[in-house]
């Protein structure tokens, strides 16, 4: 086969020649004796190859999700369940067949399938980057054939205009705030506000924070990383009640809960499009427009990098910049 060679050196010893140029001694000047020891190490060979072939060639779909999930324990909860979702919908969609049969194409084609299902594209683009990050490592153990480049390249995320979003204004979180001290939203009275003012999530916001004297503190379900937030001079009238400890701001522990209850409030106050992630978005957007540093914003909201808090608010910062950059005039005054 072409992978080996049999031959013999000047000494009369003879070798065997592996793929890549690998050599191993037989250990013996018999002709039969090396051809015998030869034809052993070439079947072993073989039979071994076929295995490789038919582990990565053959491998199912399924058998490749209990592999891949099994490999990322250690990853947040948040993080391993939103591969099991992104590839359990994958799963759906292409079927349990084997790897190797993934294509360029069946990715787009699922692409398409999850924005033609409805899904907003945020959700499309999350199941597209933990799908993408399942595929790389298939690609790394050789379950699938097509390179990198060949099988991922235009599986990409769908374009969002992030200057699209929907933020709230400073009159309208003073209406929303106000709405959520009324008696019938007891259950969200001190949550939101802290929300608005910490940039707390949906997610970290039913979990418990730590109050001290100057700040709170909370331990961000995304990335595990602790957060400081310093605690407004507004925001202390909200919070009074509580003392410096830990304390959780809700009676509840699922983060649905608390979306349910927001968007009572927030129809009753007309704010339609209005989310708790909004609310997130509209804490880091005031801070920018009113003129904090990007850096201290992205460490405010517990970003891992600062690329992520620049990406998301390219749009403020252009407007930020085009507003800076007026203030330089030659005029005499």
């Amino acid at each position: 086969m072409g992978d080996m060679k049999l031959w013999q050196r000047q000494n009369g010893i003879w070798y065997i020649t592996f793929q890549r140029g690998k050599h191993k001694s037989l250990k013996t000047k018999d002709k039969s004796k090396a051809a015998r020891a030869f034809a052993k190490i070439e079947r072993e060979y073989l039979e071994g190859r076929l295995i490789r072939l038919e582990k990565t060639e053959m491998c199912l779909l399924a058998d490749f999700i209990k592999e891949y999930t099994g490999s990322r324990t250690e990853k947040a909860k948040n993080t391993l369940r939103a591969d099991d979702l992104a590839l359990r919908k994958f799963l759906e969609f292409y079927g349990n067949k084997p790897m190797a049969g993934i294509t360029s194409k069946k990715l787009e084609d699922f692409k398409n399938r999850l924005i033609r299902s409805g899904l907003k594209h945020y959700s499309v683009n999350n199941y597209i980057t933990h799908l993408r990050g399942a595929l790389k490592k298939a690609i790394t153990w050789k379950y699938v054939k097509d390179t990198d480049r060949d099988l991922l390249s235009e599986f990409r995320k769908v374009k969002i205009d992030h200057g699209q979003k929907k933020y709230m204004s400073r009159d309208e979180v003073s209406v929303l705030i106000a709405k959520s001290q009324e008696p019938q939203y007891a259950a969200v009275r001190t949550v939101i506000p802290v929300m608005v003012f910490t940039g707390l999530s949906r997610v970290d916001a039913v979990n418990q924070v730590i109050i001290t004297e100057d700040s709170m503190q909370y331990k961000r379900k995304k990335t595990g990383k602790l957060i400081t937030v310093p605690i407004h001079s507004e925001l202390r009238k909200f919070i009074a009640h509580l003392s410096p400890g830990i304390h959780r701001l809700v009676s509840f522990r699922h983060p649905d809960t608390l979306g349910h209850k927001f968007l009572k409030i927030v129809r009753e106050c007309g704010l339609a499009g209005i989310s708790p992630h909004k609310m997130r978005h509209t804490f880091a957007t005031l801070l920018l427009e009113a003129g904090a540093d990007i850096a201290v914003v992205s460490d405010l909201l517990g970003h891992s990098d600062i690329s992520i808090t620049k990406k998301f608010y390219a749009h403020v910062m252009e407007g930020i910049k085009k507003a800076t950059i007026e203030k330089l005039s030659f005029k005499n005054r």
